[in-house]
């Protein structure tokens, strides 16, 4: 008998306050490590290889407008799977009232 694995459904963010699909993670106490390849004299720097270390999750939120993504409580969600239930239960409320 062959083993599948199960289908992953890709979940969808759209920002109720602008409808934005496009959804950012704020983390908090980063240190960030970047090569600067360019010194320009007016203090235009050019920078690249951009890596981080440490840092912790604050929250999510819609990259256009800010828009914080909260829980039923108010709090602001900085779980990954908080985040997929407030997609899930996001999808189910447009799916119930369209």
């Amino acid at each position: 008998m062959k083993n599948t694995l199960p289908t992953i459904k890709s979940l969808t963010f759209t920002c109720p306050e602008c409808g934005s699909n496009v959804i950012e993670d704020v983390t908090v106490n980063v240190s960030l490590f970047s090569r600067i390849t360019s010194l320009n004299e007016d203090g235009d720097f050019e920078y690249d290889l951009e890596d981080s270390s440490d840092g912790e999750l604050s929250h999510y939120q819609c990259w256009h407008c800010g828009y914080v993504i909260v829980d039923e409580n108010g709090l602001k969600i900085n779980d990954c799977l908080e985040l997929v239930k407030w997609l899930k239960s996001r999808a189910e409320k447009s799916t119930n009232n369209g």
